[in-house]
């Protein structure tokens, strides 16, 4: 019987127990969210209303500290204290006092009526009814309250009077016991003030004030929700409670008003709140249903389109195969893993073949992440030392080859030739360098320079004189081979031999920023470490150097109004100084513009800044001329896309990235800068020629780089995460998952290498 119930086709058995678990799943997924909903929603009503409750006693608060300043400002009117204080009735300080009053109840509106009572003359001066004696006065409660003296201090109290409600005060404060002939009483209207707390623009809250034995002093004055309200507060300690009030239940939360020894309940209705759950746990139930439904018909159009035809091929093999049931159902298995695993294996055996042959290309880019960051870790150091001789050395030296005028060769050679031309540098200084027994490696970090590693013996560092050799002859002859062979004229500073396991970003930042002191100095000669004490002392930044900054920033940016206010700013700055000290400073900022604009073709002419500033006998002529130098490069920057190079700007950009994909800040700005173009310009042509947002290209690389390092490294996960420029982890995964459709241990695994975590 149970066999006849059973499916034979294994699709339809695949799918019914798919059903049934996804059907189970989502039933118990739909409970648990609607039971989390209901108790999230009663979360949300108590930080509601803490939330509202702590503003609405804010607003009391402060509302109720306003009227009693106001109060006291009209009590200490000169004309309305005159009227409670004379001894007998005058005209003129009756008209002056309502003169008065009708300024201030006309300024706040929330007085209803003001009372002024003298016991001297025995008079009352009602703003409303005008003067009467104390015996006819119409309010008699309020003269019993004065009389007494029993409200404390600079507190309202509950009054009503004809069938209308108020919130009164008395001043004076009764705070000494001593005797006074005037008061003033300020009455203000309850409903004007309760229209102003309830106006909460939600017809389910309501806001209630009562006072120490339960009574009302604002909100509804009704004795059973007053009475009910008062219970449950007192039946509990917390600041808030549920109660039930006809046929519905109420949330409330309290809080005491110091001010005025009262507290208040702001009171929520639970009919809608209640109403929204319900709806939406309906929709919950209906959405889960809806979605089990898709899911159901997914599964099934999927068992009947992928699994349905491998049964039939099944099928089919087992109506070819001579051999019994038993054995036809293992060959078929095993020829399909077989045929998996075969392709899988020669998949991988062309990959390997492949990445063999771009061994030196990983090589070089090991040693780009070793100078970029500073220092190698223990995987990247035992890569290189099996394809180098040189990180076998104690010591090193770092040496920078810049091409002079870049922006002239970058016009001549487009970006491949431009490579080449490097690569032959390169080689050109290794030759020199082996020729010479130094053991050398030279690495093209990209842009207008390339750096050179030197191996150094322990017993260089105490004898001067290989120094002098390596810097008054092998450097210069690399200089002079180069312009032989490549008509290229270049640049090097070369640091001081340094431990190798220092830091070589630091000692490649100084090289290349001393490589670029020829265009002020305009010596032609090597360059060494030393010389940056020279340099440092006689190249001191600006005395304002934001503001040199914005003018550079301005112009990368083409904002030409922006550039020129700068200018006017640091000019008028010059104005004041003595011609020693201008002229110091002009040289100074000529400095900063041809460093920040290297690249530029007009800037490269300008050798040497003390010629350029000798041509001009005033600031005035100097400034006009700095003008427009600054001018001509941000046309240089903007017009790029009017000389035909974008598709050379794109290869540069491609060959930066490629070189600093190991930064997690690399970014369009950065990329920017090192062009000498406007970040919304490179985006633009990057976008143009390559049809992909610089964005995602960046994005791309990064994972290929996951991919290469996956296959031909033996380092963890998180550390390729890291060295590819993955911030975070989990940013690194599903990035790496979406665009491969495996995680990164599933590729390893799958290209023959064994899972490391």
């Amino acid at each position: 019987m149970k066999s006849k119930l059973i499916p034979r086709s294994t699709y339809i058995r695949i799918f019914i127990a798919l059903a049934i678990l996804c059907t189970f799943i989502i039933a118990i997924f739909s409970l648990f969210l609607t039971k989390q909903f209901s108790k999230y929603y009663m979360d949300e009503i108590k930080v509601i209303a803490d939330n509202q409750l702590k503003q609405t006693v804010f607003d009391t608060e402060f509302t109720l500290e306003k009227l009693k300043s106001y109060s006291i400002n009209m009590y200490q009117d000169p004309d309305i204290f005159n009227w409670i204080s004379v001894n007998r009735r005058d005209k003129v300080a009756d008209y002056q006092a309502m003169v008065a009053l009708r300024r201030y109840i006309n300024t706040e509106r929330f007085i209803s009526n003001v009372y002024l009572i003298n016991k001297q003359t025995g008079d009352v001066l009602d703003y409303q009814k005008g003067i009467s004696v104390l015996e006819a006065f119409h309010d008699q409660t309020i003269l019993q309250l004065e009389d007494k003296k029993s409200q404390e201090y600079l507190h309202f109290f509950y009054h009503e009077t004809a069938q209308k409600a108020y919130w009164g005060l008395v001043l004076p404060p009764d705070i000494s016991h001593v005797d006074y002939t005037g008061s003033l009483v300020v009455l203000y209207d309850l409903q004007i003030v309760e229209d102003y707390f309830q106006n909460s623009g939600d017809e389910d809250v309501q806001i209630a004030v009562l006072d120490g034995e339960g009574r009302s002093v604002l909100g509804d004055h009704r004795e059973e929700w007053d009475a009910a309200i008062y219970e449950h507060a007192s039946q509990t300690d917390k600041s808030y409670f549920q109660f039930e009030y006809g046929n519905e239940t109420y949330f409330a939360s309290s809080a005491g008003l110091n001010s005025n020894k009262w507290k208040l309940y702001y009171v929520i209705g639970m009919s809608g709140w209640d109403k929204k759950v319900d709806q939406f746990s309906a929709i919950i139930v209906l959405s889960s249903f809806a979605m089990l439904v898709a899911i159901i018909i997914v599964m099934f159009w999927n068992s009947h389109r992928y699994i349905k035809p491998f049964s039939s091929l099944a099928k089919k093999v087992q109506l070819l195969s001579t051999s019994s049931k038993d054995e036809r159902s293992l060959e078929w298995e095993y020829d399909v893993i077989k045929r998996g695993i075969d392709s899988l294996v020669h998949t991988r055996d062309e990959m390997i073949h492949t990445m063999r042959d771009h061994e030196f290309m990983i090589t070089d880019e090991y040693f780009r992440r070793w100078i970029l960051q500073g220092k190698m870790n223990s995987s990247m150091k035992a890569y290189i030392e099996k394809r180098s001789s040189l990180v076998h050395y104690d010591y090193i030296r770092l040496a920078v080859i810049r091409i002079d005028s870049y922006a002239e060769f970058q016009e001549k050679y487009n970006f491949e030739s431009r490579k080449l031309m490097k690569y032959a540098i390169g080689n050109i200084a290794q030759e020199v360098l082996q020729q010479a027994e130094k053991d050398s490696r030279a690495v093209d970090i990209g842009g207008d320079h390339l750096v050179l590693l030197i191996g150094c013996l322990p017993e260089e560092i105490a004898d001067s004189s290989e120094d002098d050799i390596l810097t008054r002859q092998v450097l210069p002859m690399v200089s002079e081979q180069v312009k032989k062979w490549l008509s290229l004229q270049v640049t090097i500073a070369i640091s001081s031999i340094r431990d190798i396991s220092d830091d070589v970003r630091l000692g490649y930042d100084n090289m290349y920023e001393l490589s670029t002191f020829k265009f002020v100095s305009g010596e032609d000669r090597i360059y060494e470490e030393r010389d940056l004490e020279v340099y440092d002392t006689l190249l001191q930044p600006p005395d304002d150097v934001m503001l040199l900054e914005q003018i550079m920033y301005s112009v990368r940016l083409g904002q030409e109004n922006a550039m020129r206010s700068h200018v006017d700013t640091l000019f008028a700055k010059l104005q004041h100084l003595s011609y020693t000290d201008c002229k110091y400073q002009l040289d100074l900022i000529m400095h900063t513009f041809m460093r920040s604009f290297h690249s530029i073709k007009s800037v490269q002419a300008l050798h040497g800044t003390e010629i350029q500033l000798d041509r001009f006998a005033t600031l005035q002529l100097f400034r006009q001329w700095f003008e427009e130098q600054l001018v001509q490069v941000m046309e240089a920057i903007q017009n790029n896309s009017r000389i035909g190079r974008k598709e050379e700007y794109v290869d540069e950009m491609k060959e930066y990235i490629q070189n600093h994909l190991h930064s997690a800040q690399l970014n369009i700005d950065e990329i920017a800068e090192k062009l000498s173009l406007s970040p919304g310009y490179v985006r633009q042509i990057f976008k143009e020629v390559t049809e992909m947002s610089l964005s995602d290209y960046i994005l791309n690389k990064r994972v290929e780089n996951v991919c290469l390092l996956l296959i031909n490294t033996d380092w963890t996960v998180a550390e390729i995460a890291k060295q590819s420029g993955f911030q975070t982890k989990s940013h690194f995964f599903t990035i790496f998952k979406k665009s491969t459709g495996i995680t990164p241990n599933q590729y390893r695994i799958a290209h023959g290498k064994e899972q490391t975590e």
